[in-house]
């Protein structure tokens, strides 16, 4: 009797290591980040998933570091693992202290962009200085 609880007890831990799926389909995400036709070099990206109707979680939002050559690849759960599948909200946030760098701390563009399943997304962003002066603190 006790070898079988302990044998079940096994079971279960091991069964409940390194099994669990992410809740949702990720596909991977990366591009670039530009300000005004120039290359952001330093900053954020997060992508907020847009809930369906009467959905009351729509998704973790995924993350992405601007690298000097302005690239940045999202992760939700971890390392570059991409963003959730579907329409996202963008906000983009500045931390570059470069005297040429846009003045701006971050944006968060009207547009969505579109995350899609089974694909390698390559999803450039591109913000205006309307888009800041509208947008944007």
């Amino acid at each position: 009797m006790a070898r079988t609880l302990v044998a079940m007890g096994l079971m279960f831990v091991l069964g409940m290591t390194g099994c669990e799926k992410p809740p949702y389909d990720l596909a991977p995400v990366h591009g670039t980040v530009t300000v005004d036709g120039h290359l952001l070099k330093q900053g954020k990206v997060m992508f907020t998933p847009k809930g369906k109707a009467g959905e009351l979680n729509s998704g973790k939002p995924a993350y992405g570091r601007i690298q000097p050559d302005g690239v940045y690849v999202l992760y939700t759960y971890g390392d570059d693992d991409g963003a959730i599948v579907g329409e996202h909200g963008v906000t983009v946030i500045n931390t570059s202290t470069d005297a040429n760098a846009p003045k701006f701390r971050q944006v968060s563009l009207p547009k969505p962009y579109k995350v899609e399943a089974g694909k390698d997304n390559e999803i450039d962003i591109e913000v205006t200085k309307l888009e800041v002066a509208q947008y944007g603190r």
